[in-house]
């Protein structure tokens, strides 16, 4: 899951900053909504790095384990920078606690991305999984010792 989280974060800060060029005449705006997205890309990065860096396998899990956990606290400052900062991003329409004010056809598009995008992460995520039960079942078949052809212990 996570390297697909990496995927969509780097589509994600990829693509916002093309539509940014055409709406707001540049790449990059330094907001605090915008910083905080690149801080948990960065964070879902290292990650990976962490994890790439260490030699035994156990030690690399449990260390990149804390990883993510620095990464989750940064999840509802992304959420409510959109309350706290007035920027060039608009408010929340959607999930306000009162009625959406989005236009209904734009709720049917976001609404049908969002479905679109999840059933390409579930596809890429079982993608994932078998490549590493694959991997897993080489490695575990690859580690057991062959039999001794002739069968007798000398």
């Amino acid at each position: 899951a996570a390297e697909g989280a990496l995927i969509f974060g780097a589509v994600l800060l990829t693509s916002g900053p093309l539509w940014g060029r055409i709406a707001w005449g540049t790449f990059w705006q330094p907001e605090p909504r915008l910083t905080l997205t690149l801080l948990l890309w960065f964070i879902m990065l290292g990650y990976f790095l962490v994890r790439g860096s260490i030699d035994d396998p156990r030690k690399a899990r449990r260390y990149a384990a804390v990883v993510p956990i620095l990464g989750a606290l940064d999840i509802p400052f992304i959420h409510m920078s959109v309350e706290w900062f007035r920027s060039l991003h608009p408010q929340a329409v959607v999930l306000k606690p009162e009625a959406p004010t989005a236009d209904p056809d734009m709720l049917i598009t976001l609404f049908a991305s969002l479905g679109a995008f999840t059933l390409l992460f579930f596809g890429l995520f079982t993608l994932r999984y078998a490549v590493e039960l694959g991997d897993r079942w080489e490695q575990a078949s690859s580690s057991t010792p062959e039999p001794d052809p002739i069968g007798a212990a000398a």
